[in-house]
């Protein structure tokens, strides 16, 4: 079941089942979002305490601008599907779309951090879950580029037919 995904053919979220359920695109959105969450708290530590940066607000920006290319592509294999225009275009896209979020979490997060008192990594996690919904919702429309729901298996395409012989067989 994960060979379409292993090889780029079609996301996770348009060939995997569990328990012969294909759970909502979302659930893979979150799964990938999740995992990239992780490696930027991890990039958010490492300017933090080895790079010396005291600003939480900072560390967010720079550690949320830092794990686009890995959210990129979590997404691209998890949720949304091939590239559209080619990686490099989709990429710019997504930076594109993220920087108004960018913008915007880090300001919440120094309210949190400057206002509500909030401790750097209790704001980060309160940042966090707001902008992951938020983003959600960005990313379905800049992945087709055309505002439209991305479908990565078209009729006919290779991809689809490995989909359906895959929904065959589970």
């Amino acid at each position: 079941a994960l060979s379409p995904v292993v090889s780029g053919a079609a996301p996770a979220s348009d060939t995997v089942r569990i328990c012969s359920i294909r759970p909502p695109r979302y659930f893979f959105y979150a799964v990938s979002g999740f995992l990239c969450d992780i490696i930027q708290l991890f990039i958010d530590i490492v300017v933090h305490i080895v790079l010396g940066v005291n600003d939480p607000s900072l560390c967010w920006a720079i550690g949320f601008a830092l794990s686009i290319v890995v959210r990129h592509s979590s997404h691209r294999y998890l949720a949304f599907g091939a590239y559209v225009g080619g990686y490099w275009r989709s990429l710019c896209r997504m930076y594109a779309g993220y920087s108004v979020i960018i913008a915007l979490s880090t300001a919440f997060n120094h309210l949190m951090i400057r206002v509500a008192f909030m401790p750097h990594y209790v704001a980060f996690a309160t940042t966090l879950l707001w902008t992951g919904l938020v983003n959600y919702f960005i990313l379905k429309r800049l992945w087709s580029f055309d505002g439209k729901t991305p479908h990565s298996c078209k009729p006919n395409s290779s991809a689809s037919k490995t989909v359906d012989k895959l929904d065959s067989t589970v």
